[in-house]
């Protein structure tokens, strides 16, 4: 009678162990589904705008963001009429208000967090993905010049959109909330020019 119990516990056990591991495969499985998903969706976003309300220590900004092929451009609208195009390695600065140009090093920039999430196709390699009922939340450290960001995106499901950024960072952090989606973009020849907009042809 012993050696039954002991046979039955252990073909119990044994489906325990079957059924949990198929269940992990199966979550492994769904998580890289969705991730691949995330990672079409981002790629897909070439030729497009949306607008967007970005929050941080130092107040509220609204504006525009348009994502080309290889650049990004950000227009500011409200307080300052501020003006960023970035590519991977060079980023313009335009203040429209104070007729002030300046360059910088994307790489060596905050603005690097953000170019790397809406242009990197391997950002999400590595980010922790949780699957709400309505949302997808995206959590991810970066490191960059030795400081540690924590990001994190939250994409609306069916079909999937990118509504917001979180980037906290020592005792930074902004929020961007993005709305009124436009794909399929078609944008002017030179819509994302870093020439100094300053110059008189």
């Amino acid at each position: 009678m012993l050696g039954k119990d002991t046979y039955s516990k252990k073909i119990k056990f044994k489906n325990l162990f079957f059924f949990l591991f198929i269940f992990l495969n199966f979550k492994t499985a769904l998580g890289e589904e969705i991730k691949k998903s995330l990672i079409d969706h981002i790629n897909s976003l070439n030729n497009f705008s949306a607008k967007f309300i970005q929050s941080n220590e130092s107040g509220i900004e609204e504006g525009i963001i348009y994502i080309g092929e290889n650049r990004i451009k950000v227009e500011y609208k409200l307080p300052s009429r501020v003006t960023i195009i970035m590519d991977e390695r060079k980023s313009m600065y335009f203040n429209k208000d104070l007729q002030e140009v300046e360059y910088f090093n994307t790489k060596k920039s905050e603005a690097n967090i953000f170019f790397q999430i809406l242009k990197n196709k391997n950002f999400l390699d590595d980010a922790e993905i949780k699957d709400g009922k309505k949302n997808i939340i995206v959590k991810k450290k970066y490191r960059f010049d030795e400081i540690i960001y924590l990001a994190e995106l939250i994409f609306e499901q069916n079909p999937y959109l990118l509504r917001k950024i979180k980037v906290s960072f020592n005792e930074n952090y902004y929020t961007i909330s993005f709305f009124n989606h436009s794909f399929n973009q078609d944008f002017r020849k030179n819509f994302f020019s870093l020439v100094d907009p300053l110059i008189i042809n």
